[in-house]
């Protein structure tokens, strides 16, 4: 048995990432969660992370900063940016910018679980038994 894969969720809205930490945990996943975009490369920096999930829009460095700066310095490390529906557009730009994919909010649990299988594989979920 492996250990799970880790994922690294950067969101400034707590309930935001509470919901996708619970989806990652359900789904199989080890999720830890950052308000910003600064925690998010300690915590990189700190512990090996297997798939980054960023909002785009935060105060501070947003997103397209972290997407950018991990492009350079971890290029093999997949990014999948949150997209609300005004953030649609600037995504498909973001994947010209090296984006593995991408979440729409409201998020859905199939689509999340379908999207991190496509990237990581499948997990194979915690609650069978």
């Amino acid at each position: 048995m492996g250990h799970r894969k880790q994922i690294l969720i950067v969101d400034d809205e707590e309930s935001i990432l509470r919901m996708l930490i619970d989806m990652a945990e359900i789904i199989g996943f080890a999720a830890v969660g950052v308000t910003g975009v600064d925690q998010a490369l300690v915590e990189l920096e700190a512990s090996s992370f297997d798939l980054v999930i960023s909002d785009i829009v935060m105060p501070g460095r947003n997103g397209v900063d972290l997407l950018r700066e991990l492009q350079r310095t971890r290029p093999d490390l997949p990014v999948v940016m949150i997209a609300a529906f005004e953030t649609l557009k600037v995504a498909a730009r973001l994947t010209d910018a090296g984006a593995a994919g991408f979440l729409a909010k409201p998020f859905q649990l199939m689509e999340v679980e379908a999207l991190l299988g496509n990237l990581l594989g499948a997990p194979g979920r915690v609650d069978k038994g």
